[in-house]
């Protein structure tokens, strides 16, 4: 007398020849024979979920994932692996959105350096982007005693938050064809400087020359 106990489960207690209890025994094997799951593969870049944008934003999340492989070969009934076993998602928030502080352009050490036009900015980052008060800038390092030097504003009507890790384009637009020369401009947003600078010792700008976009990194 025999008996056979089954992973399904099922027990038999039965006479049998040594042959058919051999055909039994790898029978029962073959049911409780599971798939065979692979180690982890390595970890994704992280994915962003979302953007900078709206005003009072603070950040977005992350997504990475990993999977692994199901060898099902020679398994038995219980062969199949679940779809939740082969992919493992990590998520995280990364609070790197803020409001721009302060707007800054820089114009060299010269009297000639100035304009009589008013100047303001365009910001974009990806699909975000708004337009700084227009003017933010009245005649930026015109009048007796100029000599450039750094000239910062605040944002005004640009209250998109942006993202303190990534670059931004800014375009420096004029209502002037009278030149103001730029040694460097950029914005502090999050108390993090974004900053462009003229390839030259100088690039000059007016209402339809060298506007930009101008990647400030």
């Amino acid at each position: 007398l025999y008996t056979i106990k089954f992973e399904v489960p099922l027990v038999l207690h039965l006479k049998m020849s040594p042959k058919t209890l051999f055909l039994l025994v790898t029978l029962a094997q073959l049911l409780s024979t599971k798939a065979m799951l692979s180690e982890w593969g390595d970890w994704s870049d992280w994915q962003d979920k979302g953007a900078c944008g709206p005003r009072d934003l603070t950040g977005y999340k992350q997504e990475r994932m990993r999977g692994r492989t199901c060898d099902e070969s020679g398994a038995g009934f219980k062969g199949s692996c679940k779809p939740e076993e082969l992919m493992e998602t990590d998520t995280r928030f990364q609070a790197v959105c803020a409001q721009i502080d302060e707007l800054y352009i820089n114009l060299p050490k010269s009297h000639h350096a100035g304009t009589t036009g008013n100047l303001w900015m365009e910001i974009r980052q990806g699909d975000n982007w708004c337009k700084t008060t227009k003017p933010t800038w009245v005649a930026p390092g015109h009048g007796p005693g100029a000599n450039g030097g750094t000239f910062m504003e605040p944002p005004g009507t640009c209250t998109n938050s942006f993202d303190v890790t990534k670059p931004v384009d800014i375009w420096l637009h004029s209502n002037s064809g009278n030149d103001v020369y730029i040694k460097y401009l950029g914005m502090i947003v999050g108390g993090v400087y974004k900053t462009w600078y003229s390839p030259g010792q100088y690039t000059a700008v007016d209402y339809n020359k060298n506007n930009g976009p101008h990647r400030a990194t």
